[in-house]
């Protein structure tokens, strides 16, 4: 059955990518792709693919209003928004998971993949990887950063009662499809050190 699938952060390469793999998809599977920024001004002309099922629309997840709207009649979402800055990323990668996990299970969305990115788990709290990342985004003179704010995200899905996966994956590149290592697993370790994230990117859209 086709159904309706949001991409939240459609601005970012990750959220790019998403909006073009599901229109890799027939009709028949996904029937409307609703690419969701905070300004579709801002979007550079040729981001998006030209598929007439591509919707280009404005939102903020971080505003209630805004995710009911997006969701309702949705059968899936995709949550590749992450703030800049201290405050945003409080906003959108804590706080924002769960305003729209929240506005999922309100409007009987199917499932949220969250992603997330590996090395979130306390466990790696001295990875000298997760501390560059935990202070780029939202600097060095705060007790907690970007990858505390996306673990407690992720426990804000997990309790939410909403149907979810979180996708932790590591460095993401551009190239052609089949060529990645996908790793499942249910660690908190990196990869290199045999563990992983809680999943790779799966068969979309959520048939898995």
């Amino acid at each position: 059955m086709s159904g309706v699938y949001v991409v939240l952060g459609a601005k970012g390469g990750t959220g790019r990518e998403l909006v073009h793999r599901l229109c890799e998809r027939g009709a028949d599977v996904v029937s409307e792709i609703r690419a969701v920024v905070r300004d579709p001004s801002s979007l550079p002309t040729g981001s998006l693919p030209d598929d007439p099922r591509v919707k280009l629309l404005a939102g903020d997840c971080t505003d209630a209003s805004s995710m009911g709207l997006h969701a309702t009649g949705a059968e899936g979402i995709f949550f590749a928004a992450s703030g800049k800055g201290w405050e945003l990323a409080q906003a959108v990668d804590r706080d924002g998971v769960m305003l729209v996990a929240n506005a999922a299970k309100a409007a009987g969305v199917r499932r949220v993949l969250l992603v997330s990115s590996q090395l979130v788990h306390p466990d790696n709290r001295w990875h000298p990887i997760r501390g560059i990342l935990n202070t780029v985004v939202t600097g060095v003179f705060h007790k907690e950063g970007l990858m505390d704010f996306k673990f407690a995200g992720e426990n804000l899905l997990r309790s939410s009662g909403q149907e979810y996966t979180i996708c932790r994956p590591g460095q993401l590149t551009d190239g052609p499809l089949g060529c990645g290592k996908i790793c499942i697993a249910q660690l908190n370790a990196s990869f290199r050190k045999g563990g992983g994230a809680q999943n790779a990117f799966l068969a979309m859209p959520f048939q898995c």
